[in-house]
């Protein structure tokens, strides 16, 4: 049985009894145990033992079983770790109907009849689910075991329903759980001992019951992922990189302390250049039910996020938050590199000579420059491999502006009036450059007025931001059409 993560309520005593720890049961002062001491035999003195192990023979010895559980269970409640290391897979969704969902996992759960939700290679239990009608949550509990034949000499996965009179074992039950956001539209699968077949079984099946449509995966991009590193406040310590454009190099994955700069580094360098960050790897700082503490966080592509250390469903429920804000705006989350080869073919006869990888490299930076112009990345609360997604995201928000300029004009009466600015930084030459080329290769409308867009982008940049959606989120309740 695999610990839980979501459904804690029907955790049994033991599992209870190992997340407390001797200094919980040596804190006399709790009001658990000053009630324990007044209503039976055990005394003060009972608690000072020097050991776990030890306590617990006192407990046993002068409580019945009953009795003692009801401690155990109640000292949990208040002091216990709640928590687990969570290993969860997120997905989004569209239209889950909370109604449906529901009803089906009563008649399943009536019937007490796993057959309407068996697959060929595994069984597949609703054992117990939790609704939570205030906050539109739905916590589901599959119980999972395979059947295997054992009279050949390769054992393999059968039907259940052709076993014949062949020998069978099952594998050791495992505990999975869905977590299903049925208003914010996602659902959040515990991964520990699964496979990606199992998981995907139990998202078509929450699908199915919930009358809706959840994704195969969250599909998220490099600056998706640095995105949910800022949002958390995260200390980034490690990156890891894919789709090289050397076929030969499929991976690359470096780590550091927390301390350092580490997407700044020589050795890093070349994988930001040649690839595209898969996974990220950050510090945050999580507030459970108990205490404060640093939590390392990796996070993946595909919406698979693991911690070092303990966490509790609120860890997942902020997630979830942080990954919805993040696809809201996944638009504009296009890398530079990204942007520029939406009219690379075009330009390439124009820069020949120059090539385009000079190209693309030039005009990341100046990006990279408004960066520093506009934020204090010497603050050491500014992550440097943030940069990256700051850029990207200020060239998303430009080509928001210049499509504007472009079909109606920033100087119409529908957007905020800004100042024009005089100072031109020495990078700024090659921002126009961007934008004019975007403009004539992408768009097919050279003539537009670069200052004006300018004076825009400076005044939303010139606000107070905390996160690149910060910006994005400016640019949305400012220029909405």
């Amino acid at each position: 049985m695999s610990s839980r993560y979501f459904l804690w309520e029907g955790a049994s005593i033991p599992e209870k009894r190992r997340r407390l720890n001797l200094e919980d049961f040596r804190n006399t002062d709790n009001r658990v145990i000053q009630e324990l001491i007044e209503n039976t035999e055990v005394v003060e003195s009972d608690f000072t033992g020097n050991s776990k192990t030890d306590l617990i023979d006192v407990l046993r010895d002068k409580l019945e079983k009953d009795r003692r559980d009801a401690f155990y269970e109640d000292l949990f409640d208040e002091l216990g770790q709640k928590g687990s290391t969570a290993n969860l897979q997120f997905y989004n969704a569209a239209g889950l109907e909370y109604n449906s969902l529901v009803e089906s996992l009563e008649e399943i759960v009536r019937d007490d009849d796993p057959e309407e939700v068996d697959s060929r290679t595994i069984s597949e239990r609703v054992f117990e689910y939790e609704t939570y009608d205030g906050d539109n949550i739905v916590d589901i509990l599959f119980v999972l075991s395979d059947i295997e034949t054992v009279d050949t000499e390769n054992a393999e996965n059968i039907d259940k329903d052709d076993i014949s009179d062949r020998r069978i074992r099952f594998r050791d039950q495992i505990d999975v759980e869905c977590r299903v956001y049925l208003d914010k539209g996602a659902i959040a699968i515990t991964q520990s001992g699964t496979d990606k077949g199992e998981r995907n079984r139990i998202r078509t099946l929450v699908q199915t019951w919930a009358d809706g449509t959840i994704s195969t995966s969250m599909e998220l991009g490099e600056n998706e992922l640095l995105s949910l590193q800022n949002l958390m406040d995260g200390k980034n310590c490690g990156l890891g990189f894919g789709d090289f454009r050397n076929a030969n190099l499929t991976s690359a994955k470096y780590r550091g302390d927390r301390t350092e700069a580490l997407a700044r580094t020589g050795i890093v360098s070349p994988a930001q250049d040649e690839g595209v960050i898969n996974q990220v790897k950050f510090y945050t700082e999580y507030t459970g039910s108990t205490k404060a503490r640093d939590v390392q966080v990796r996070a993946y592509r595909d919406g698979h996020v693991t911690t070092s250390r303990p966490t509790e469903p609120d860890f997942a429920d902020t997630v979830v938050e942080h990954l919805l804000t993040i696809l809201e705006y996944k638009e504009n989350l296009q890398r530079v590199e990204s942007l520029i080869e939406e009219f690379i073919d075009e330009l390439f006869q124009k820069m020949i000579l120059d090539g385009s990888d000079s190209y693309k490299s030039r005009k990341t930076q100046a990006m990279e420059n408004i960066v520093h112009e506009f934020f204090e990345v010497e603050n050491p609360s500014f992550q440097e491999v943030e940069v990256q997604a700051y850029r990207s995201v200020i060239a998303n928000a430009g080509k928001v502006l210049l499509k504007i300029e472009i079909d109606q004009g920033l100087d119409s009466d529908s957007y905020p009036s800004v100042s024009n600015i005089d100072d031109s930084p020495d990078f700024l030459s090659e921002v126009s450059g961007f934008f004019d080329d975007m403009a004539e290769f992408k768009l097919e409308q050279p003539n537009y007025d670069f200052d004006r867009l300018w004076n825009h982008l400076h005044a939303v940049l010139n606000e107070e931001h905390d996160s690149p959606i910060s910006v994005l989120r400016s640019i949305e309740n400012k220029y909405r059409a």
